[in-house]
């Protein structure tokens, strides 16, 4: 009866583990492939840094992946959601600027010491996802007049003349 008890414990620690660690994809690479729905073949990982901030997963996730296949800009070529050109948003969270007359933003895509993770290019593709959840659109686009740069979002650069792809991704 005791061992049966015991051994009941054990099976339920074990399953709270396994959902526990099960939960979180430890390989950079597919976890990209996962948020931007895309395959990248033979990448490999030049700088990795997740920083959780609570149990629920807030925080940023700054991924560098290099030496990308050369098929992959022809995949986001055509892909409606990657753009040659940076929108506004995306240039405000990369570089910073001017939102409205006297209003002006740093860049928001930074390191711990307010350095910019991901450089100016010229030649790349740009992706954006907003993440943050409202309960209308009509809510949503009250809160992106006063505020263009979501609480929550997903950017990705790709540098297509150093084939390099720039993936940051910040949850509040």
């Amino acid at each position: 009866m005791r061992n049966m008890i015991i051994m009941k414990r054990i099976i339920v620690l074990s399953i709270i583990v396994l959902l526990m660690t099960g939960c979180a994809d430890d390989n950079p690479i597919s976890y990209v492939e996962n948020e931007l729905g895309l395959r990248i073949n033979n990448a490999k990982i030049e700088k990795y840094k997740d920083k959780e901030e609570s149990f629920n997963g807030d925080g940023t996730r700054f991924i560098v992946l290099k030496n990308l296949n050369k098929d992959f800009v022809n995949k986001i070529k055509n892909k409606k959601d990657w753009n040659h050109k940076l929108s506004k948003v995306e240039r405000l969270a990369l570089y910073g600027g001017k939102i409205k007359k006297d209003y002006f933003t740093e860049p928001f895509v930074t390191d711990d010491n307010d350095k910019m993770l991901i450089p100016k290019i010229k030649n790349a593709y740009y992706y954006f996802k907003d993440t943050e959840w409202f309960e209308s659109e009509k809510e949503k686009e009250k809160e992106r007049r006063f505020d263009p740069i979501p609480r929550n979002f997903i950017i990705a650069v790709y540098d297509v003349d150093n084939n390099r792809l720039y993936y940051y991704e910040y949850d509040s």
